[in-house]
């Protein structure tokens, strides 16, 4: 990640440690590596102590997916929209801070090229409803809704929404758009609960430029689905240690890069449910079950490893005085 991120102490910002930006790194580099469909990267980190280093990954993996992958092109968003049944409801940002909700409708033709068109309001006693053209060059100012929408009975006063500064700053020249309205499981983090949203939702972060601090949350980019508030999108999921019934299904078949597991019991009791995502197993020494859950990535290690040239991605990375990683490929049976 090339933004600096800072923490506060004593009411001022100090730069992070180098161990947050190594923890960030591994979560970045999962998602650069992708997925080969016979194997995985299964990654076992012993750290002295594991505040944040779960939430740091994920927070990672966040941040690597939206640079790489919410970066479409103009057409082939504008072809996505084209696709659109008539009735779709969308969402048109009019401005980076103004937006509307809308009616897909028949795209039209004019001089040999398609617009889409849509409708943001009903037919009132004096006029006819609505209607707004745009073309492939202002296709990110219109994304698909999920939710059902109901067109006013004329033009109302425009709704504000901000865009999140610090995610701005943060990841800057991605959609910020795209970010704020769809929701997909990146990463799943299975930890305590109570731990996690401390770290996650209650610790202040900030990054800098021309001299100031723009504070935020890790939750502000992870999008963890169990703290978002209204209707915010998610990115994230957090699977309770505390959980007694199997996890959603839904969410277990819908994460798409890795699980990162806080501690070994998380590890222990649901690492067996992703047999093909990626796998980070944060442990301390300190831990009641730290030798079984030893054993168990020792197990994958011995039965199912993938002996190849360059078979982790981040092998480069120089461990941090005090902080063990063992990171290999596992074949996927």
């Amino acid at each position: 990640m090339s933004v600096k991120l800072y923490h506060k102490y004593s009411d001022k910002w100090f730069a992070v440690p180098k161990w947050v930006d190594h923890f960030i790194s591994v979560g970045e580099e999962l998602v650069l590596e992708g997925f080969e469909s016979s194997s995985r990267i299964v990654t076992g980190i012993v750290v002295p102590a594991r505040e944040y280093c779960a939430a740091l990954v994920g927070f990672g993996m966040v941040v690597g997916d939206t640079i790489i992958r919410d970066r479409p092109s103009n057409e082939a968003h504008f072809n996505k929209l084209l696709c659109l049944e008539p009735g779709a409801p969308v969402v048109y940002h009019e401005t980076d801070k103004k937006i509307r909700n809308g009616v897909i409708c028949p795209p039209e033709k004019i001089n040999d090229n398609y617009f889409i068109k849509f409708q943001i309001s009903e037919p009132s006693k004096k006029g006819s409803g609505i209607f707004v053209l745009i073309g492939q060059e202002k296709a990110f100012h219109l994304h698909p809704s999920t939710n059902p929408v109901t067109l006013p009975k004329r033009r109302t006063v425009k709704e504000k929404i901000l865009h999140n500064e610090f995610v701005g700053k943060l990841l800057p020249g991605c959609d910020l758009i795209n970010f704020d309205i769809q929701s997909k499981f990146v990463c799943a983090i299975v930890g305590k609960k109570h731990i996690l949203e401390q770290e996650i939702v209650n610790t202040p972060f900030a990054v800098s430029s021309d001299s100031r601090f723009t504070e935020g949350t890790l939750q502000d980019v992870l999008r963890v689905n169990s703290f978002a508030q209204g209707v915010q999108s998610h990115r994230s999921a957090l699977l309770p240690t505390s959980l007694r019934q199997q996890p959603d299904k839904h969410i277990v078949e819908k994460v798409e890069t890795g699980v990162i597991f806080d501690g070994a019991d998380a590890f222990l009791r649901w690492g067996a449910i992703w047999p093909n995502r990626h796998l980070v197993i944060i442990l301390d020494r300190t831990e009641l079950r730290f030798n079984d859950a030893i054993h168990g990535i020792n197990s994958i290690f011995s039965q199912n490893r993938l002996d190849i040239a360059r078979s982790v991605p981040f092998s480069d990375l120089v461990p941090l005085p005090g902080i063990e990683i063992l990171a290999f490929r596992e074949r996927i049976q």
